[in-house]
């Protein structure tokens, strides 16, 4: 042990959690950040992850959650396939529009698992296969 190096145990359990979960790494990260030519700041804004979060993981002081991993994947993606962030505007989102089913709609058939939305132009039917709960 490094006594010069209090949290070394602790980097040495995040990294082990990381690799048995198949979760990126501090320093891919990081790399992943400075590729897209980006400051912390920027890429937590643009990731939706807070830049205190972002700094920590990349210092290895703190192991990011399920949905950060899926950002930061995302994001890499995004790297991989045409080396840049996508912009993506939350009204035209997938989220937005389930959010707008869910809430926004007309009851359409009696077995409950069909929902109309009107658009102004299109009507688009949604089949539900099964209700596992509310939405987040």
């Amino acid at each position: 042990m490094d006594f010069d190096d209090p949290n070394e145990n602790f980097r040495k359990a995040f990294n082990a959690y990381r690799n048995r979960k198949g979760f990126m790494q501090p320093n891919e990260i990081k790399k992943l950040r400075e590729n897209l030519h980006l400051s912390q700041r920027v890429f937590s804004e643009r990731l939706g992850i807070s830049y205190a979060k972002v700094s920590q993981i990349e210092n290895n002081k703190r192991v990011q959650t399920l949905s950060q991993e899926v950002s930061f994947r995302k994001a890499q993606q995004d790297y991989e396939k045409q080396g840049f962030l996508t912009s993506y505007d939350s009204d035209t989102s997938d989220s937005a529009e389930l959010t707008k089913v869910l809430t926004e709609t007309e009851y359409v058939d009696t077995a409950k698992y069909f929902y109309k939305t009107n658009d102004s132009s299109e009507t688009t039917i949604f089949k539900v296969q099964e209700f596992v709960g509310g939405v987040a």
